[in-house]
């Protein structure tokens, strides 16, 4: 009995060391795996971008597996320099007598990308992957760029008053949303100023009081105009200061 034992016991105590080492073995392939995984991901954002043409980039983006909150983030702005270049047609084409059949279908994919970044806005701010502070204001202030335009469009194709109305109050309340996550965050004070610009501008009594009052035709042909020009420019960004630099929330 007691050479058995002898005999057992360290059999037992390699088989238990084996099996530990077995483990860390597939842990440490695992984890080998992982930082190859991430090394090719981060290759594949930086190669996709590099590529200047918004559309282009659009779908390489797409591509790209896992679709992290980053790629996801990109493929927003992306999207969103692709609304602002629809609208730049649209300015083009609704004063030349060539190209002035083409508005409609121009605003109808306008408004087809607008509801898309909305979509993905909402995805992106819901889904189950931890969202840092960093991205999530990004994502607030591009949902509150997108709905703006939209609420702009709406005014140039329908003329419905309440429906604007409504979507100003949302572009309001992501840029609110944006300040908020962005105050939350470590970044520049130049980008923390980025979504407060953005909601100075459309916040001012100038843009928001005129919605709730029934005004002559004129008065809403200027709101038009000064509604298209507080819409952020690249990235959905507002190209400068606000008219004041206190904010009211």
């Amino acid at each position: 009995m007691k050479t058995r034992r002898w005999i057992i016991l360290p059999l037992l105590t390699a088989a238990v060391f084996m099996a530990f080492g077995i483990r860390g073995l597939i842990e440490y392939r695992k984890a080998e795996a992982g930082i190859a995984r991430n090394e090719s991901l981060r290759k594949a954002i930086a190669e996709v971008d590099r590529i200047e043409d918004p559309r282009a980039a659009l779908e390489a983006y797409r591509g790209i597996v896992p679709s992290l909150p980053e790629v996801r983030l990109r493929i927003l702005q992306k999207q969103w320099l692709v609304a602002l270049d629809i609208l730049r047609q649209i300015r083009l084409a609704k004063y030349n007598r060539v190209l002035e059949d083409d508005v409609p279908a121009l605003y109808a994919g306008l408004t087809d990308r607008l509801h898309a970044m909305k979509e993905l806005c909402g995805t992106v701010l819901t889904d189950d992957t931890p969202l840092r502070n960093e991205v999530a204001w990004r994502v607030y202030n591009l949902e509150g760029a997108a709905r703006l335009l939209e609420a702009f469009t709406v005014l140039e194709t329908e003329g419905n008053w309440k429906k604007v109305a409504s979507m100003l109050a949302a572009s309001i309340s992501a840029f609110k949303s944006a300040v908020e996550a962005v105050d939350a965050a470590e970044v520049s004070n130049l980008e923390k100023d980025m979504p407060r610009w953005n909601l100075e501008l459309l916040h001012e009594d100038i843009y928001v009081k005129k919605f709730t009052m029934v005004r002559p035709d004129s008065e809403r042909l200027d709101l038009r105009d000064n509604l298209e020009a507080v819409i952020p420019e690249k990235g959905g960004y507002a190209p400068g200061e606000p008219l004041e630099k206190r904010i009211r929330k």
